[in-house]
């Protein structure tokens, strides 16, 4: 009987610490930015940079990168997606949602998002849309970033060899 009341509260946590994607998808977008140029670039790119899992929905064109952020609930999220699609011919749409934590010190109280976070998730976002302006500059900065991997400056063609799909 003494077991049953740390086991209940176990569960009651676990249930409210697993967030699927349709639920962070739900929420409105504290982030949304228009840009020149390939939005599959700029997934991919987002995609290297934050180390993400991806969700890509081939009927409505757009990708989800997706992922739980673990002790950053005092800057004011558990969990975050960047959906990336196209907004137009030309441009694509870059949006950030995220879920805020619900519990904190025991209490129920709302925490604002900390500049540290829009710098670790929200910066690689703006960074990777601002080099899709030139599809091959942002393909060389994208490889530049890899460890390991040095690209010539005049490298103008891509393929297997530097992991580029």
């Amino acid at each position: 009987m003494t077991l049953r009341a740390p086991v209940v509260c176990g569960l009651a946590f676990l249930a409210v610490a697993c967030v699927n994607l349709q639920e962070i998808q739900q929420q409105h977008p504290v982030r949304s930015l228009i840009f020149n140029g390939s939005y599959q670039a700029v997934a991919g790119c987002v995609q290297q940079r934050l180390q993400g899992k991806v969700s890509a929905d081939p009927f409505e064109k757009r990708y989800v990168i997706y992922d739980a952020v673990k002790n950053m609930e005092m800057q004011g999220l558990t969990h975050y997606s960047i959906t990336i699609g196209p907004w137009s011919i030309e441009q694509g749409q870059a949006q950030w949602r995220i879920m805020e934590p619900k519990l904190v010190s025991g209490r129920y109280r709302k925490i604002p998002l900390a500049d540290t976070a829009v710098r670790q998730i929200w910066a690689p976002v703006e960074e990777c849309a601002a080099n899709a302006r030139d599809p091959n500059q942002a393909s060389i900065e994208t490889i530049r970033r890899r460890p390991g991997v040095e690209v010539p400056s005049n490298q103008t063609t891509f393929g297997d060899d530097y992991g580029i799909e």
